[in-house]
C-alpha cells in the first residue's frame, strides 16, 4: 500500500501514523528497505526502513517538519521495528500555496503539476512487488488537501485502474476553520464520490473531544455522525451557494455555478442510494 500525504494535515497524520505503525508492527507492509537490496516482504534486521509514502504540499515547512521528524525518530529508534524514515525525494512542494481555496488546488495546481506528481507516484509504485493500492490522507478545509488531493485521486482512478483507492479524508470543525470550508468540503466528497472505492471520514470535533476527555466518553453512533455531514456541513454549503456568497473566489479558478450545481448532485445521489440500503 503506497500513502499520498496531500497538504499540511494531510502530511502531519501520515507521520503520526508511520510513527505509530513503526513502534508497533515489525514489518508492516507501509514500509520497505532504505537501500531496496531485498524484497519488500523481508526486511533486514537493522537496517533502517523507509515509508512507503509521496509527501506533497504547496508549501514546503510542513514537508520539511515531517521529513527532519522523522529522521529524528530514526536516529531514537533502538531497533528496526522503531527506526523509519521518509524517502527525500518523494516530495513536491511550491511556494505559493492554494489559498484556502478547492478550485485553485483541483483547477490549478492540480494542472500543472500533474505529469511530475504521476511520475512520483508511478516511481514509487515500481518498487513493489505487487501493488495493493493507495492511502490518500487529505482535509477536506483547506485548498491543497481537498482540491489537489481530489484531483489527484481521480488522475489515480485512470492510471492505475486495479489498484485500490482510499482516502482518509478530515472534516473541519463545526465552528469553522475557514469561511469556504463548506464549499471545499462539499466539492472535495462529490469528487471521491466518484474516484474513491472508500472514505474513511475523520472528524477533528470527535477527535478533539476524544482527546481532552482523554477517552471517557463515549464515541459519537454513525447516525450521529452521518446527520450533521449532511445536515451541518453541506445544508451551510448550499445556502451559501444559493446566495452566491464567494462564488467569485472560485470561479476565477474555472469552477463555475454549473460546476457546483452539478457537485451538489452527486452528493445528492450518494445519500439517496446510501439511505436505501
Amino acid at each position: 500500500m503506497l500513502t499520498v500525504q496531500v497538504g499540511q494535515c494531510g502530511n502531519q497524520l501520515g507521520r503520526a501514523l508511520f510513527e505509530k505503525m513503526a513502534a508497533e508492527q515489525e514489518d508492516p507492509a507501509f514500509f520497505r528497505p532504505a537501500d531496496d537490496v531485498c524484497s519488500d516482504r523481508s526486511i533486514v534486521q537493522g537496517r533502517p526502513r523507509r515509508a512507503r509514502a509521496v509527501l506533497i504540499d504547496m508549501e514546503p515547512k510542513v514537508i520539511q517538519q515531517c521529513l527532519r521528524k522523522a529522521t529524528a525518530s530514526r536516529s531514537r529508534g533502538k531497533s528496526s521495528s522503531a527506526g523509519w524514515e521518509y524517502e527525500a525525494k518523494n516530495t513536491f512542494t511550491r511556494q505559493s500555496g492554494s489559498g484556502n481555496n478547492w478550485a485553485n488546488g483541483y483547477k490549478i495546481h492540480g494542472t500543472q503539476a500533474e505529469s511530475e506528481l504521476l511520475d512520483l507516484l508511478q516511481s514509487e509504485a515500481e518498487r513493489c512487488d505487487l501493488l495493493k493500492g493507495f492511502l490518500t490522507l487529505q482535509s477536506a478545509a483547506g485548498g491543497t488537501g481537498s482540491g489537489l488531493g481530489s484531483f489527484l485521486t481521480e488522475r489515480l482512478a485512470d492510471f492505475f485502474p486495479s489498484a485500490s483507492l482510499l482516502n482518509a479524508v478530515v472534516w473541519p470543525y463545526h465552528s469553522g476553520e475557514v469561511i469556504v470550508q463548506n464549499y471545499n468540503a462539499m466539492l472535495t466528497m462529490a469528487s471521491l464520490s466518484d474516484a474513491a472505492h472508500g472514505i474513511f471520514m475523520l472528524q477533528n470535533d470527535v477527535a478533539s473531544t476524544v482527546c481532552q476527555r482523554l477517552l471517557c466518553i463515549p464515541h459519537p453512533s454513525f447516525d450521529d455522525i452521518n446527520d450533521r455531514l449532511e445536515s451541518s456541513t453541506m445544508d451551510k454549503a448550499y445556502d451559501m451557494f444559493s446566495h452566491g456568497a464567494y462564488l467569485h473566489q472560485y470561479e476565477r479558478f474555472g469552477v463555475d455555478r454549473e460546476f457546483f450545481q452539478q457537485a451538489f448532485l452527486r452528493i445528492d445521489q450518494v445519500t439517496q442510494n446510501y439511505q436505501g440500503l
